[in-house]
């Protein structure tokens, strides 16, 4: 469904109903730190979204390219989650049933073409909803309830510069929620530059506090890491 509201304002939304079948990663994994099971089930259920979104014609020195707000309900039955045994070794299980709701909201603006402003914000309960009474109720693994990204570009001369920030709010590895991996904060940043013709120089530092975080699955990710590349362009 789609409405428009006038001002460059529209009310959009969807429904449907969906089934999937667990992919060769999930059933074969990759004989190290993820084990398959070929005894998963499809997942099968029904997702629904409804929001606005804004997006004006780009015009003048400070424009807002894009603003959405939605809400999204996602009822799954056989859910396919990665879950971490004893052994840090993940292994997908189906999940009996399972409903993800909550908001999410973006928003990209440039001020005079040089600067540019991109962000999002997702809330959201997955909730596990299971009939066992030690697991109903909890959250579902691998999920995070809070997550945000924003990046910042400018253009410097011929070159560009960028800043970057994600967080995501705690979550867990199981399904009884007593595994829980800390909220973490990754920040980056980076830069492009023309040297000649058709080459160009990039660097970029990413975690670059040094933050020794995880990632979803309780793995390290790495400190500090600084990268520079080189492309050269060609026309045939």
């Amino acid at each position: 469904l789609r409405l428009g509201l006038g001002g460059h304002w529209v009310l959009q939304g969807h429904r449907g109903r969906y089934q999937r079948a667990p992919n060769f990663y999930e059933l074969f994994g990759d004989r190290g730190a993820v084990s398959g099971n070929v005894d998963l089930d499809s997942e099968s259920g029904v997702n629904w979204d409804a929001g606005v979104v804004y997006r004006p014609p780009t015009a003048g020195a400070t424009a807002v390219e894009q603003l959405e707000v939605a809400y999204y309900d996602h009822r799954t039955d056989d859910l396919i989650r990665f879950i971490q045994n004893s052994q840090r070794v993940s292994r997908p299980q189906n999940i009996g049933q399972a409903r993800t709701r909550g908001v999410e909201m973006r928003a990209q603006a440039s001020i005079r073409s040089r600067l540019s402003l991109a962000g999002n914000y997702v809330y959201q309960r997955p909730q596990n909803r299971s009939p066992y009474s030690w697991e109903k109720g909890n959250d579902l693994p691998n999920a995070p309830r809070h997550r945000a990204n924003l990046r910042t570009s400018a253009r410097v001369g011929p070159g560009s510069l960028y800043y970057e920030v994600s967080r995501e709010s705690r979550h867990y590895l199981d399904r009884a929620n007593l595994r829980p991996i800390p909220r973490r904060t990754v920040h980056g940043m980076g830069g492009a530059a023309p040297l000649v013709a058709g080459v160009q120089l990039t660097c970029e530092v990413r975690n670059l506090t040094d933050n020794q975080v995880a990632d979803l699955w309780g793995y390290p990710l790495p400190g500090r890491a600084a990268f520079v590349s080189l492309y050269y362009e060609f026309n045939r």
